[in-house]
């Protein structure tokens, strides 16, 4: 019998290599997804999606033994993973640095992925999907204008670096970031991966609180290579994709496993 749940990965440049910053986060769920399910029963109970550059899209620091590792998790939890052809090998920060004010291509990105989260979630009840790169910053406007149901998709949306962190700030950069963040709905969170990202979101885009997730590369225990002075417990992820994922669920969820 099929799952009620989706959980989805989706970033144009952390499947397939790694080379630090935010994008770890993905790579390091997709490592620890296995003691996730272990433990907790909201990844044990949802199929395992992962959206990635295709392979003529990927960096040059390509690894196959990532995409290896991606297509076996989310085969063990009844899920796949699903490539994206972008207009150009993804080259990580320095395409995520490079041509600040290149919007309509971001955009254009970002409309890619949406229709495969879309296509994924509609054999599913209810779909989260964690997000990276600022690429994908767009999620919750592209999927509240679509004709499908999206209301059952919740965006956990977390960004390698935002305008205002910038020595010049571009307007239009940093205008379509307000933009995207505006467009938000109740069930959609914004990640700071590291203190600067969350003082940011919070002080200059105006998100709240309660819109907000920690997350310092800390999902699981284990991972020593990941590890820094700012450690959140793996029941972050648990808290908050089951408030979302579960009916019926008024913020509560049930314990850890024993």
């Amino acid at each position: 019998m099929n799952k009620r749940n989706a959980i989805i990965l989706a970033s144009p440049g952390g499947v397939s290599y790694e080379g630090g910053g935010a994008h770890v986060v993905v790579n390091h769920i997709i490592e620890g997804y296995p003691e996730l399910a272990a433990q907790y029963d909201v990844f044990a109970d949802s199929e395992l999606h992962i959206i990635g550059a295709s392979l003529d899209s990927s960096s040059r620091d390509y690894r196959p033994d990532l995409l290896r590792r991606a297509e076996s998790t989310a085969s063990t939890f009844n899920g796949g993973v699903h490539l994206v052809g972008l207009d150009k090998p993804f080259e990580g920060f320095r395409d995520v640095y490079a041509d600040s004010r290149d919007i309509e291509r971001r955009k254009l990105i970002c409309k890619q992925y949406a229709g495969q989260i879309i296509s994924i979630s509609e054999k599913y009840d209810r779909t989260v999907v964690l997000a990276h790169e600022d690429h994908l910053a767009w999620l919750p406007n592209m999927l509240g204008v679509s004709q499908q149901d999206c209301a059952k998709i919740a965006i956990f949306w977390f960004p390698h670096v935002l305008s205002t962190m910038y020595p010049t700030v571009y307007e239009e950069r940093l205008a379509a970031e307000r933009e995207s963040l505006e467009s938000f709905r109740d069930q959609d969170r914004g990640v700071a991966v590291g203190k600067s990202v969350r003082t940011e979101l919070l002080e200059n885009y105006g998100v709240t609180e309660s819109q907000l997730v920690d997350c310092f590369n800390e999902v699981y225990p284990g991972a020593e290579r990941y590890q820094n002075n700012d450690q959140v417990p793996a029941g972050i992820l648990e808290r908050e994709f089951a408030a979302v994922l579960r009916e019926n669920d008024a913020g509560q969820t049930a314990p850890p496993r024993t």
